[in-house]
């Protein structure tokens, strides 16, 4: 007898306890086992399958492709679950196990081999009303949104070994319904037996381009289809060439599957399919070869920018695609795209051919719109990629829920897609859930597919959420690298807004980055969205505020920022009825919308107290305690830093840094802080808190042991792979050396100790609880007062640096800059200065007030 080796997915099925329904009532079991069996005839010959025998209560089947296989198993539990019911039997007693791999056919139609062996042992694994798959089914149809599986582990099957299992969760595939009507099962029917093994391993494919031919919604004609659109972003699939094994039926069908493939991804239009053949019918014959002129010429004639024009070879059980991408305004070609694999990977690879088509044609002449370069997207799975665009299209327009959940999609389907991950990072950090930094580590593990500008930019924004100033250099180099890269600019601007102030940077920087991303990328709404927030609080400047908030809200009509915005222009804008109304509205917005307002747009010296009364109103303690300081009310804020719910670094941090402002903090309450002996256990920056009032106090001991456990701690925190965290442990070591020298006398040393220190403490300001930033901050006061002490002109320089969204102390930074204007006989700049603090400070503790204006 001759055996044929061949690949096949297949299953087994058969009735759960059917032995105990048989002994109770042998009559019902066996008119079940009669149903079970039409149920799985039909079935099978549904999904173009073979019933290769029935096994009493059981079946085995063959498919062509996983899909087709698991999609059978899927609409015969359904099928079953009827006919058990019209038998009087509960539903969900089936049970399938699917396998998908090598097997041995005998002439009689018989198969055996490994591959039924697996699939004998994964049904034994299934439970009731449950489909169970093997590894090599999972892994073929894991990147496909239509199959959702939960892992059951690697469990041990009899003979073979540990072997990991899938039960299938969710099936959203074409129902019996959709499936193929009779001549496209006949043409499935005449490859396989016309065209011998090669050609059938190929037939998944055809079977594929004729159930996206005939499910596509007809409801418009051809000629309607492909006038829609614009036609700069129109392509055309060409019917393939074929040649080796690969079968005849495949020069037609895969016009169909690319063009759907290809359709409506990144602002694409594809052809029409039926128009494509019938202007090729008409041009070039059924028969015909076709040059590469007439090609081309069918592309131009049905109205399309560019053109693909493809090419599969069948080798053995081997399949090699090639298409080549043509612009067809100017008839060169922009692109060539490959890939190979088995046979039995097909719907992988055609995936893969068409994320490169798409790349190619997202770097060759402009589209429209020109948003996204596909040739910086790093996925396997067509499914992924329409997820992360989609996702994109709505991170564009700061729509961060929805775009969250579609980048989650997309890392869903392929977990190593990196730059979909980077990108759930981002949209974190604007406003949806999830922690940034959690996103862009796992981003870090699959960077090796990423492109290096991406890389570069990954690497600058997991920085800048750590806290660490490296961010702005590392950024700074992507945009060298790569001026046209908008994401790279845009980072850079978050970088020095968030930074830049730790980093004695004036706003202006981080305005001129945003500005630079908007002109490469005008659509893309987030680059405002600082932009704005400096319009506000910074300048004041109510025209380009108004610019600036008109521009948002062309791009991002539906957030919850394009209601606000204006909101915001009338409150710190408007005349007096309009801000009187507006008022009235802020008044009822729930908590988050309204601290947004107040946190955003309400921080320059004029709109503070309104600042001031919403943090009040929704319980803000940390916010209203800045907020308080920042009008120079500290006996206000000394009561509200008291709130239990503050953290007690957060209220060390802040109540220190006014003690070096000058603020008179009670001795008490900073000695019950800070005064304890640091210890081990707490955070880096207790510890520097404790050694910097320890030198204050001249406590040296204490001081030289707050200086040792920074230094162990940096080292630690280095071995544990936190190379920001050690960095600042280390900075902050070194500034507690730096200020010993600054109480000793020792200036110059001070000045270059506290200098270096700086650039490694540092912290994110996004928030109103990290206080590393608040360190930062007061190593920076320590080296404008060793600037002032030396008549350095980087005093004014240093004090420009307290800038920032949630700065409490900006005020007294103008004030003292008023000052060193002054002694330089700069009086137009001090008369400037002063006035931001006085109207700031219009409002303060009168006993403060004279204290500080003495």
């Amino acid at each position: 007898m001759a055996y044929r080796h061949r690949l096949a997915a297949i299953w087994f099925a058969d009735i759960v306890d059917y032995t105990e329904l048989s002994a109770s009532d042998e009559p019902r079991a066996l008119a079940l086992v009669s149903a079970f069996q039409e149920a799985v005839r039909r079935t099978v010959e549904r999904y173009g399958g073979r019933v290769v025998k029935y096994l009493g209560d059981g079946a085995f089947a063959e498919f062509s492709s996983s899909q087709a296989a698991v999609s059978s198993a899927y609409a015969l539990c359904a099928a079953f679950d009827e006919e058990a019911k019209s038998a009087g039997v509960p539903a969900g007693r089936l049970r399938i196990g699917v396998h998908s791999g090598e097997i041995v056919e005998s002439e009689d139609g018989d198969l055996y081999g490994d591959g039924v062996n697996v699939a004998s042992r994964v049904v034994g694994e299934a439970g009731e009303g449950e489909i169970v798959v093997s590894s090599d089914v999972q892994r073929q149809l894991r990147q496909r949104p239509e199959f959702r599986f939960d892992s059951l582990g690697p469990l041990d099957l009899k003979g073979l070994g540990h072997v990991e299992l899938f039960r299938l969760r969710e099936h959203r595939g074409l129902g019996p319904e959709a499936q193929p009507d009779g001549w496209s099962r006949g043409l499935y029917l005449r490859l396989r037996r016309h065209a011998g093994l090669t050609v059938f391993a190929f037939s998944v494919f055809v079977v594929a381009a004729i159930l996206s031919f005939v499910t596509r919604d007809s409801s418009h004609p051809p000629s309607v289809q492909a006038d829609a659109g614009s036609a700069a972003s129109a392509v055309a699939i060409l019917p393939f060439e074929v040649s080796g094994n690969a079968p005849a039926e495949w020069r037609e069908g895969m016009v169909d599957l690319l063009s759907a493939n290809l359709d409506g991804v990144a602002g694409l239009r594809a052809i029409d399919s039926r128009m494509i053949l019938r202007r090729w019918d008409e041009q070039v014959g059924d028969d015909s070869s076709a040059d590469i002129r007439q090609s081309l010429g069918v592309g131009r004639s049905a109205g399309a920018r560019f053109a693909v024009v493809s090419h599969a070879v069948g080798s053995g059980p081997r399949v090699r695609l090639l298409a080549d991408v043509y612009d067809l305004d100017s008839g060169e070609r922009i692109g060539q795209s490959q890939t190979e694999g088995p046979a039995d990977s097909v719907f992988m690879l055609v995936d893969r051919l068409s994320i490169d088509i798409l790349g190619h044609l997202h770097d060759g002449p402009p589209l429209d719109p020109p948003e996204i370069s596909l040739a910086r997207v790093t996925t396997d799975s067509l499914a992924a990629l329409k997820a992360f665009l989609e996702g994109e299209a709505r991170f564009r327009e700061s729509s961060w829920t929805a775009a969250f959940e579609t980048y989650q999609r997309a890392v869903t389907i392929d977990s190593t897609f990196a730059l979909a991950m980077f990108r759930l990072g981002q949209v974190a950090g604007w406003g949806a859930q999830g922690a940034p930094v959690e996103f862009y580590q796992r981003a870090i593990r699959h960077v090796d597919r990423m492109r290096t500008r991406d890389r570069l930019v990954l690497e600058g924004a997991l920085a800048r959420e750590r806290g660490s100033l490296r961010a702005i250099g590392v950024l700074e180099e992507a945009t060298r690298l790569y001026p046209d890269d908008a994401m790279a600019w845009v980072e850079l601007g978050e970088a020095y807004f968030h930074l830049g102030a730790q980093a004695l940077l004036g706003p202006g920087m981080s305005d001129a980055a945003f500005r630079r991303g908007l002109a490469i990328d005008p659509r893309f709404s987030p680059a405002y969205v600082h932009l704005i927030d400096n319009a506000f609080g910074l300048y004041a400047d109510s025209a380009r505020a108004t610019r600036l908030v008109d521009g948002f809200i062309r791009l991002a009509p539906a957030t919850n920022e394009a209601r606000l915005y204006p909101l915001g222009l009338d409150l710190v804008f408007g005349d007096s009825s309009s801000r009187r109304r507006a008022r009235a509205v802020l008044d009822t917005l729930p908590m988050r919308e309204a601290v947004f307002v107040a946190r955003n747009l309400l921080w320059h010296p004029r709109s503070l107290a309104l600042q001031e009364s919403v943090y009040a109103a929704h319980d803000v303690p940390l916010a209203l305690a800045g907020a308080r300081l920042r009008r120079g009310r500290l006996a206000a804020a000394l009561e509200t830093l008291e709130d239990p719910s503050i953290p007690v670094e957060a209220r060390a941090a802040k109540l220190y840094a006014a003690d070096a402002w000058g603020l008179p903090i009670p001795a008490s309450t900073l000695e019950a802080l800070v005064g304890s002996p640091a210890n081990e256990h707490e955070t880096p920056v207790m510890v520097f808190l404790r050694g910097a009032y320890a030198a204050e106090r001249g406590r040296w001991d204490r001081h030289a042991a707050a200086v040792r456990l920074l230094e162990t701690a940096s080292e630690n925190l280095r071995h544990q792979q936190d190379p920001e965290a050690a960095d600042f442990a280390a900075g902050a070591a070194m500034a507690l050396g730096g200020y010993r020298d600054l109480r000793q006398g020792r200036y110059e040393q001070a000045l270059n100790t506290l200098e270096a220190a700086r650039i490694r403490v540092s912290g994110f300001s996004s928030g109103f609880s990290d206080s590393r930033d608040d360190v930062n901050g007061i190593l920076r006061r320590w080296l404008a007062e060793i600037a002032r002490q030396r008549g350095d002109p980087r005093e004014v320089q240093i004090l420009e640096s307290f800038w920032g969204l949630d700065e409490a102390f900006r005020p007294l930074a103008r004030l003292e800059i008023a000052r060193a204007y002054a002694r330089d006989g700069n009086d137009a700049a001090a008369r400037a200065a002063r006035e931001e603090f006085t109207v700031a400070w219009a409002e303060a503790d009168s006993d403060l007030r004279t204290r500080i204006e003495r």
